[in-house]
């Protein structure tokens, strides 16, 4: 009788854990997979955000990324909105509506590639001698200057001077930030180039 009564207790102590951990009522699970539309290959989120969203309560779950090609979060009703963008721009934006059933959804978010232009190249000042230098071996007006290539396209380059970039098929018009140092060339023309890579050297140097 003794050794009955207590699998009971345990029995229901291991009921009041469940519970304890269960999610609230209400609660919508959701999980996804990022697959790319093309191919129908995974596609892994090491620079890609899942942002999710209910614009009626204004709540909002965000997960950074990962190496992971799948994702899971929680959300408190079923009107949905996912919005993921790629930081690499190697994949368009999604976004779109969906509708909980059951406490659950389950999607396969479908990435249309952008088939952007991996833009590749140096950015690197002119000193008094004539030699060529990274940015950070240059003075105050040297080391902060950037240059960007507008919304999209920024060109951050390593200790080296080197750059990697996507940019879209188009006329980039490119501008010089924090620095009173002129830049070549100006624009880069990306409008008829078909290969996916594509090779540029920026020079700044002291305006007369």
């Amino acid at each position: 009788m003794i050794r009955t009564m207590g699998l009971g207790i345990a029995f229901a102590a291991a009921a009041l854990l469940l519970v304890g951990c269960a999610a609230e009522p209400g609660t919508v699970r959701v999980t996804g997979r990022l697959i790319d539309a093309e191919t129908g290959e995974p596609v892994s989120r090491d620079r890609i955000f899942v942002h999710a969203f209910n614009d009626a309560t204004e709540h909002q779950v965000s997960l950074k990324p990962n190496s992971e090609t799948t994702f899971e979060l929680e959300m408190p009703a079923p009107e949905i909105r996912l919005r993921i963008p790629d930081l690499q721009h190697a994949y368009e934006l999604f976004e779109e509506d969906f509708v909980a059933k059951d406490g659950r959804l389950e999607v396969d978010v479908r990435l249309q590639p952008t088939h952007w232009i991996q833009l590749h190249g140096t950015v690197l000042w002119k000193d008094k001698d004539g030699s060529l230098r990274p940015l950070n071996e240059g003075d105050g007006n040297v080391r902060k200057a950037s240059l960007s290539g507008g919304r999209y396209v920024g060109f951050g380059t390593d200790a080296t001077g080197r750059f990697a970039t996507r940019a879209p098929r188009e006329l980039i018009e490119v501008l010089s930030i924090n620095t009173s140092y002129q830049h070549e060339p100006r624009e880069v023309d990306l409008s008829d180039v078909e290969a996916d890579e594509f090779e540029v050297h920026f020079v700044l140097t002291q305006s007369r």
